[in-house]
């Protein structure tokens, strides 16, 4: 389950937060192109500043273990991204949205999800390639449907809701069942 939700998530991510930044900036790939690297420029100066921030405010034991802090955390990026209009909010958004992103949550700068964890390739790893698959699949079936009867903003604002819920779902999940790695 939990990879599937990372799949739909992903999706999103690397497929459909593309195109809705296209559509923002004017469909500029100059200024798409522009944003996204500087998003991901904020995203290496401040990652590591941010986590000892939050560790620092909110403790160092609430910071590792707090479901809702992940929950929300991981929520609140996907509806940032939402209610960006502006090429400033999407590189605020998703360098809000990567910055305080949970542990495992899909990676920017590795263009992929890896399902296994670092782990060798067994049966759980081809259980989770094939959950990401299908969750990916889900995700791009779930903008197909509302691209027929929606127009192209609300369903690319549908599934970023969508995502948000896969992102919390995760956030959730990570919580609750810890495989561990042998």
């Amino acid at each position: 389950m939990r990879a599937t939700l990372d799949g739909m998530q992903s999706a999103a991510l690397f497929l459909l937060w593309p195109i809705a930044v296209f559509l923002i900036v004017g469909r500029s790939y100059a200024i798409m192109g522009f944003i996204l690297s500087a998003s991901l420029v904020v995203l290496l100066l401040l990652r590591g500043s941010y986590r000892s921030l939050v560790t620092r405010i909110i403790g160092e034991k609430a910071a590792k273990g707090s479901v809702v802090l992940d929950v929300v955390f991981s929520m609140s990026g996907w509806i940032f991204r939402l209610a960006a209009g502006t090429p400033l909010s999407v590189v605020f958004a998703d360098s809000y949205s990567y910055v305080s992103a949970p542990r495992g949550a899909p990676e920017p700068l590795s263009c992929e999800h890896a399902a296994d964890a670092g782990s060798y390739l067994d049966e759980f790893t081809a259980l989770q390639e094939i959950g990401l698959g299908f969750g990916r699949l889900l995700m791009c079936a779930f903008v197909a449907a509302l691209i027929g009867g929606a127009p192209l903003p609300i369903a690319l604002s549908l599934s970023l809701v969508g995502a948000a819920c896969a992102s919390g779902g995760t956030a959730y999940l990570a919580h609750r069942a810890r495989v561990p790695a042998y």
